[in-house]
Order: structure tokens, then C-alpha cells, then sequence
């Protein structure tokens, strides 16, 4: 998942497609979000964003959490 104003890029698990949502979409009343890569800058943010884009549409099951997460922020999975 990543987002901005609300509005996020995410795959809520298998049988579904990354895509556009809002983030109230997911969240189930009691639900926490954890911070797992922040960015440092402006710049890394819109770089996620574009990232982010070139993943619409794809299965959950080409794509899992961990996969899309290195996808999205560029870094090798021993950084985060």
C-alpha cells in the first residue's frame, strides 16, 4: 500500500488486483497501519508513486506484500 491524502495504490490479498482505493476502504474499525519504509524525501515519495503505477492491475499472486514493497521502494529487502 501507498498513500497520499487518503488515497492509496494497494492489493488487499489474493484474488485481486493492485489498484487504486481510498484508505477507509480497508481499514476495519481497530485497524493500525505500520510504517514499514518511510520516505526521506519529497522526491523518494513521487519516485514510490510512479513505481506504484506501473503495477496496476496486477494479481496479488504475482505480486505479494513483500514483492510489492521492494517493487515500490527500490530497496534491496535486507534495508527495510
Amino acid at each position: 500500500m501507498i498513500g497520499f491524502d487518503g488515497a492509496i495504490a494497494h492489493v488487499s490479498g489474493p484474488g485481486d488486483v493492485f489498484r487504486c482505493g481510498a484508505l477507509q476502504e480497508m481499514l476495519t474499525p481497530g485497524a493500525r497501519i505500520r510504517i514499514v519504509s518511510p520516505t526521506t524525501s519529497l522526491e523518494e515519495t513521487w519516485m514510490r508513486f510512479v513505481r506504484a503505477n506501473q503495477l496496476m492491475g496486477i494479481s496479488w499472486w504475482n505480486m505479494d506484500c513483500l514483492r510489492t514493497t521492494t517493487f515500490i521502494t527500490g530497496l534491496p529487502q535486507n534495508r527495510r
